[in-house]
């Protein structure tokens, strides 16, 4: 791809006093088609604007400079945005994004203002032999590095450090220079392509072929699953893998994930079930129909929580099917239904923890004297959070006593009431991600230790109070084995972020969930 895009960019000169942007052009539509392909399907930030500043630039200056002590001053300017963008921005930085228009500004400074032609201005510095040769090969060296830096990692087996950037960045230069020689200049001076006509053909023909291959490869990152993977791996399904007894091998499982990264974590901006998780701001109560319909359903049952309660939505759907049920979500983003006032860290005012604490009473308060609910499912992010005693009462552990408080009004009102442990903690890395980015899956795994933390609230409450008839969901054993917790289990992904477990993993857990209920 690297060498093919050298190619087209190369493929005649491209005048700009002489009003010759047809390269320009090309680069700018397919970049918007590739990169709009992306944004629908991903919602990823584009950078076609970019594009679009260099073209609008050449455009609408027509290779005009500017000289001049502002010229220069404007040029040293366009210089400053680049340096700083270059030493300053890292990994954290939010990238394309706004950030991005301090090198593209920079960049369209010093090409626009030549300035003065002595030693105090960068056309001078940028007219010597050194920085000529930069600029001959820059195209390639930004084509080559990609493949560099994407390979070398799983080669290595490692991320790469200080040396080996410095060596991405030597045999990129190198590899550019290479395909300048032999590639770029031959193609440019040779007979082949000196008519017009042909040389825009061939370029129309390229870009064509360049898009079809981004099209392509971005259509079998997003594929969906193979719908016959379960019956394919069998018992080395998903949680399945697992288990000693089946004999699976390798607990990530033997196959590629299905479905693929990319896909799983679109359930984060694509939910299975939009409009049934009120948000974090407000108090009013949102509630959606699941499972079968009210008219032949043998039972009503409830899940109640904070997102990763809505995560098992999948898993109640699943035995909704099996055991005629009818299921009234009630979850909130951030919000554990508790009598304790839930604290988290990163919000800035109080004004979710008041709102959650008002939804929370109203929940229980309607579940408890709802006549037709005779299950409630219920679970939290718990060590996501903190907890403290409401002021009109105090207890003497917030974190467990606020969840016993409302679960033991609901068996006192003849409910059953059904608890699912908090699922394991992963690196805080987006799981999705760090699959697709590692060549080793067990990169992206946690020791036991660290996944499941002493502070797991809910978990904790569901085991003081598991003889008073309550029932916990504990599923230790289909995320870890003695030693740790994984991101992907017998070829199925775990979690579509962070935190929440993916769909596909959640209706994989269904039987094993099944068989703990009373």
């Amino acid at each position: 791809m690297a060498v093919l895009l050298v190619v087209l960019y190369h493929l005649w000169p491209v005048r700009l006093t002489g009003g010759y942007v047809g390269v320009d052009v090309f680069f700018v539509i397919s970049g918007f088609l590739i990169t709009s392909h992306m944004y629908r399907e991903v919602q990823t930030p584009t950078r076609v604007w970019e594009f679009a500043a260099g073209g609008l630039a050449a455009l609408i200056f027509n290779g005009r400079q500017y000289s001049g002590p502002l010229a220069t001053a404007l040029a040293w300017a366009g210089m400053a945005l680049i340096g700083y963008a270059a030493v300053t921005f890292d990994s954290a930085t939010p990238f394309p994004g706004w950030w991005a228009m301090l090198p593209v500004l920079g960049t369209a400074l010093v090409v626009t203002c030549a300035g003065n032609t002595g030693r105090t201005a960068p056309r001078w510095w940028l007219s010597r032999r050194p920085a000529i040769f930069l600029g001959d090969v820059s195209y390639g060296v930004y084509l080559w590095h990609w493949p560099l830096i994407v390979v070398l990692p799983f080669i290595l087996d490692h991320d790469m450090g200080t040396l080996e950037k410095l060596l991405v960045l030597t045999a990129s230069t190198f590899l550019a220079w290479i395909t300048k020689l032999t590639v770029e200049d031959p193609l440019r001076r040779g007979r082949l392509l000196k008519k017009c006509l042909r040389a825009y053909l061939f370029a129309a023909a390229g870009m064509a072929l360049t898009v079809a291959i981004c099209f392509g490869v971005t259509s079998a990152a997003y594929s969906e699953s193979s719908p016959n993977r379960s019956a394919e791996l069998g018992a080395c399904y998903g949680p399945g893998a697992l288990e000693p007894a089946n004999g699976c091998g390798p607990v990530v499982g033997t196959e590629a994930p299905s479905p693929a990264p990319a896909i799983v974590t679109k359930q984060n901006t694509q939910p299975l079930h939009p409009g049934c998780q009120a948000k974090a701001a407000g108090t009013d109560v949102v509630s959606c129909d699941l499972g079968v319909d009210a008219s032949q359903a043998s039972e009503t049952v409830a899940v109640v929580g904070d997102s990763h309660a809505t995560a098992w939505f999948p898993t109640l759907e699943a035995l909704a099917k099996d055991r005629g049920w009818r299921i009234k979500t009630y979850t909130k983003s951030s919000c554990p239904v508790t009598a304790a006032v839930r604290i988290l860290a990163s919000e800035k005012t109080d004004s979710n923890q008041r709102d959650c604490l008002t939804w929370g009473q109203r929940v229980a308060r309607e579940l408890a004297v709802d006549k037709n609910v005779g299950i409630i499912f219920t679970a939290s992010y718990s060590t996501a959070f903190s907890f403290e005693s409401p002021g009109n009462k105090p207890f003497k552990d917030p974190a467990t006593d606020g969840f016993a408080e409302v679960w033991r009004k609901w068996l006192t009102a003849g409910k059953q009431v059904v608890v699912f442990d908090d699922v394991p903690r992963t690196t805080g890395e987006d799981v999705p991600t760090c699959l697709a980015r590692q060549h080793d899956a067990l990169a992206c795994a946690v020791p036991v230790s660290k996944a499941i933390p002493p502070n797991t609230a809910i978990t904790n409450a569901a085991k003081a109070m598991s003889a008073e008839g309550l029932t916990r969901i504990s599923l230790h054993n289909q995320f870890c084995d003695d030693r740790l917790c994984y991101p992907a289990v017998g070829s199925v992904i775990v979690y579509r972020d962070f935190s929440h477990i993916s769909a596909e993993y959640a209706r994989a857990l269904a039987p094993y969930i099944a068989t703990q209920l009373p």
